[in-house]
């Protein structure tokens, strides 16, 4: 787990050449005081543990508010989808009766004025 089977720095005491660096530091440089107790090592390890814990609690809660987002997005998306579907499909309709309706006028002559005239008044042979 550590390199040569050592504690990590933090955790072992001073050596001799390292000596100089600490006393360098503004920590003192007794060796009682760089040492850590078994109660200090769990006090800092449940610390540890708590702020992991808080910070996955907070990414947890983070994520759960980005899925419920992207399913509100993918519910906007389908929606507006159906809608130009939808409106591309009258587009169509119109275009095609438009079409229908030029194609129609071409292959069947307009009627007489006279014919309309009696059309809208209504046979009279009724």
């Amino acid at each position: 787990m550590f390199p040569q089977n050592r504690p990590p720095a933090h955790l072992q005491a001073p050596s001799a050449a390292s000596g100089a660096a600490v006393a360098a530091s503004a920590i003192p440089s007794t060796p009682q005081s760089l040492k850590l107790t078994y109660p200090e090592t769990l006090d800092r390890i449940k610390e540890e543990f708590q702020f992991l814990q808080n910070q996955y609690h907070s990414l947890k809660l983070e994520c759960e508010k980005l899925a419920t987002e992207k399913t509100e997005i993918q519910r906007h998306y389908v929606m507006y989808y159906e809608m130009s579907y939808g409106l591309n499909i009258e587009m169509h309709k119109q275009v095609g009766l438009g079409g229908l309706g030029a194609l129609s006028s071409s292959l069947v002559p307009a009627p007489w004025p006279s014919f309309a005239i009696w059309a809208l008044k209504g046979c009279p042979h009724r």
